[in-house]
């Protein structure tokens, strides 16, 4: 993949910060200058702090959770999640989601539980019932859909919007689990391990930025996301097969 350029990301807005009047001050190392009133971050140094998480995720050997739950965005981060065989949270963070997990695996065998009653129809169970456990378990699906089949914290966090999803960043902080985040002019970047200074809110520039870190990341060899990769391949490649 051809390496981004400062057009290419001025192109998708991702060096439009806040209003100066909304801005974090430990933000000003990246800051370019302002105009009409917005900050404008400096693209020159937004690329080399984007490669350097891209260097840092693509050694890990655990899993990432990519947290993003802005509306605009919540598709693109449950897509590109998935492409690399990772986990997301898209919709809203459930407190306790890293610091306690049981918490987590507890609400996972729930979901099970009730898709297999579902599934099965169980006959001792009322219309009403059977309704109102399929309303449950969409709920926990909104939570918990993106984080099923993980079973211990993960690696590395990947979080779109320091400020929004604060919630996260202190669980992450807390216990110490590294933190990848696009960071806005409007965000305190000392909260996480690697920021890359970017506009998080336009879905254009989110893109750009999640499209570029997902391919680095597949085309780098003898790494686990390629491995990871290769795996949700073959696993959609059988499936197809069994279908046909």
């Amino acid at each position: 993949m051809t390496d981004l350029q400062v057009e290419d990301l001025m192109n998708a807005g991702v060096h439009i910060g806040h209003q100066t009047k909304r801005w974090n001050p430990k933000m000003k190392k990246y800051i370019y200058t302002s105009l009409n009133g917005f900050h404008i971050i400096d693209l020159e140094k937004t690329i080399p702090l984007l490669n350097d998480a891209i260097e840092f995720l693509s050694k890990q050997k655990g899993k990432i959770l990519f947290v993003g739950t802005k509306k605009q965005i919540r598709d693109l981060v449950k897509d590109k999640a998935l492409e690399l065989g990772d986990y997301y949270v898209n919709q809203r963070w459930a407190g306790g989601m890293l610091t306690n997990f049981k918490t987590v695996a507890s609400s996972l065998k729930k979901m099970e539980s009730i898709e297999k009653m579902i599934s099965e129809k169980d006959e001792s169970k009322t219309k009403l019932e059977l309704l109102l456990a399929s309303r449950k378990l969409a709920k926990l699906e909104k939570l918990y859909g993106g984080v099923r089949g993980l079973n211990a914290n993960p690696s590395a966090l990947f979080v779109i919007d320091v400020k929004h999803e604060k919630v996260a960043i202190n669980e992450a902080r807390k216990i110490g689990i590294p933190i990848v985040a696009l960071v806005d002019t409007n965000s305190d970047p000392s909260l996480v391990d690697f920021p890359i200074p970017a506009n998080d809110d336009a879905i254009n520039s989110v893109e750009i930025m999640l499209n570029y870190i997902v391919e680095k990341l597949k085309s780098l060899p003898d790494t686990n996301k390629d491995v990871a990769v290769k795996k949700v391949s073959k696993k959609v490649s059988k499936s197809k097969k069994v279908e046909a």
